[in-house]
C-alpha cells in the first residue's frame, strides 16, 4: 500500500470504546496511509474506555455535549499543533467539532476534511428513537447543524449504501464525495472460532444497547415459543438501554422460562467468550426503515467469528451479499416476526451439524465487511482529494 507524503491531523472530542470500535479502526487505518499523523484529541474525564450511553440516548446527547463543551479548552490548548497538516480527519461524532476546527485555524474553507458521519444523526434521533418530534425547534437545529458540518467535508464516510442515499437526499450532497465503507473491528477479538458441539442444549445469543431497531420484543416473543414446546433451546440477552425498563416490565408480568437476560453492558471480551459458548447469534429484528439501512455491529462480530448469524432481511444485507441463500449459516427472516425467527432458529437447531460443516460466513465477511476492505476503498479514495478530482466546495447550509 503507497503512503501519502503528508501528514494527517486526527482532531477532535471523540470517544473510543471497545464495544464500537469504529474511531480507533479508521483512525488506525488513515494513519497508515501518510507518512507522520498527529493526534488532537480534547482530554476529558469521558475519554476513556469508562461507561458511555450511546450518542443517541438523552443521557449520550447530553454527555456528548458537555464532552464536546469542555473538550474545547483542551482543543484549544493544543492549537499550535493544527497547521501545516495535509488532511484533517473528524472522528464520529464530527458535528460540533468541525466548528471547533474552523475556529481554531481561522481558513474555513481551504482544508481537505474528512469526517465520519457513520449515524445518520437527525433521521437516528427523529424517526428512529423518536427522542423529538419532527419539526420541532431541536429537531429542525440538529438538522440544519448535520447539514453543514456535512457540507463542509471533503469526503464523508458512511457504512451502507442506504445510509448515503439517505444523506444524499436529505442533505442535496454531492454523491461523489460520500463514500460507504465496513464499519470495521477490532478483528483480534473477533477472530474465528473452532465448531461448538450440539449436546443436550442449543444456546441462542443476543447482546446490545437495547435500541428500538433491535427489535427485542420480537426475540422474546421467539423464545416463549420454544419454552411451550422446546425447552432445550435457551436464549441469553446481554444488554442494557433504552427499551430496557419496558421489557422488565413485560417480563415481569410475563416470565419466559428459557430466557437468561444479563442487563447490563459487559466487555468485548465477556461478550466473546459468550459468542463461543453459543451455537447461534441473533442480529435485529426491529421494523423501522433506520433498520432497513444499516448492518449492525454485532453482524459483523458473529460473521468474523464464523458463527451462525440469523438477522432480519434488509436492504442493507441484500445489497452487500445479495442472494443470502449461497452463504451458508447467514439466515435472514422478516422483520417483526416472532414466529418466522423461531422457525429460522428451529432449522438451524435441526440442521445445526450439517451447516457447521460448510459454514461460510467468514469467508463472506473476508470478502465485503473485513477491515482490509476497509482500508483498500480507503488507500482508492483518499488520493483523490489531492489530484483536484475532491475539492471542498465551501458551501454553506441554507
Amino acid at each position: 500500500m503507497t503512503k501519502h507524503r503528508g501528514k494527517l491531523c486526527i482532531f477532535g472530542c471523540y470517544k473510543d470504546s471497545e464495544l464500537y470500535p469504529r474511531n480507533r479502526t479508521l483512525i488506525a487505518t488513515l494513519s497508515s496511509l501518510f507518512d507522520s499523523a498527529i493526534e488532537i484529541r480534547a482530554q476529558t474525564d469521558l475519554n476513556g474506555n469508562g461507561k458511555h450511553r450511546p450518542l443517541t440516548s438523552p443521557l449520550g446527547m447530553a454527555q456528548a455535549i458537555w464532552r464536546s463543551v469542555t473538550g474545547f479548552g483542551s482543543l484549544y490548548r493544543q492549537r499550535d499543533k493544527l497547521h501545516d497538516a495535509d488532511l484533517y480527519y473528524i472522528p464520529y461524532p464530527a458535528y460540533l467539532d468541525l466548528f471547533y476546527l474552523q475556529l481554531l485555524t481561522g481558513k474555513r474553507h481551504q482544508h481537505r476534511i474528512v469526517i465520519d458521519s457513520f449515524l445518520c444523526l437527525h433521521d437516528t434521533i427523529v424517526h428512529d428513537r423518536k427522542m423529538l418530534k419532527h419539526g420541532s425547534i431541536l429537531a429542525r437545529l440538529i438538522s440544519r447543524i448535520e447539514g453543514y458540518t456535512l457540507r463542509q467535508a471533503s469526503l464523508i464516510l458512511i457504512d451502507t449504501e442506504q445510509q448515503k442515499k439517505l444523506l444524499v437526499e436529505s442533505y442535496a450532497l454531492d454523491k461523489n464525495k460520500v463514500i460507504v465503507t465496513p464499519v470495521g473491528i477490532d478483528e483480534s477479538t473477533w477472530t474465528e472460532c473452532p465448531p461448538l458441539p450440539l449436546y443436550n442444549q442449543f444456546r441462542v445469543l443476543f447482546w446490545g444497547t437495547f435500541i428500538p431497531l433491535h427489535g427485542i420484543e420480537t426475540i422474546i416473543e421467539a423464545a416463549r415459543i420454544f419454552a411451550k414446546k422446546q425447552s432445550n433451546i435457551r436464549f441469553t440477552l446481554i444488554g442494557d438501554g433504552q427499551t430496557a425498563d419496558e421489557i422488565s416490565k413485560k417480563l415481569i408480568a410475563q416470565p419466559v422460562e428459557n430466557l437468561e437476560w444479563r442487563r447490563e453492558l459487559v466487555s468485548a471480551q465477556v461478550l466473546r467468550s459468550e459468542l463461543e459458548n453459543s451455537h447461534c447469534i441473533l442480529g435485529v429484528f426491529g421494523t423501522s426503515a433506520k433498520t432497513g439501512n444499516v448492518i449492525p455491529y454485532k453482524a459483523y462480530q458473529a460473521m468474523a467469528s464464523n458463527k451462525i448469524l440469523i438477522t432480519r432481511d434488509s436492504p442493507a444485507f441484500r445489497k452487500i451479499f445479495g442472494d443470502q441463500t449461497t452463504i451458508v449459516g447467514l439466515y435472514l427472516t422478516e422483520p417483526g416476526s416472532a414466529t418466522l425467527l423461531a422457525e429460522a432458529i428451529t432449522d438451524v437447531f435441526m440442521n445445526y451439524d450439517e451447516i457447521f460443516k460448510h459454514i461460510a460466513t467468514r469467508v463472506a465477511y473476508d470478502l465485503k465487511l473485513s477491515n482490509f476492505r476497509l482500508s483498500k476503498i480507503l488507500s482508492e479514495e483518499i488520493p483523490h482529494l489531492f489530484d483536484g478530482n475532491r475539492q471542498n466546495d465551501g458551501e454553506s447550509a441554507p
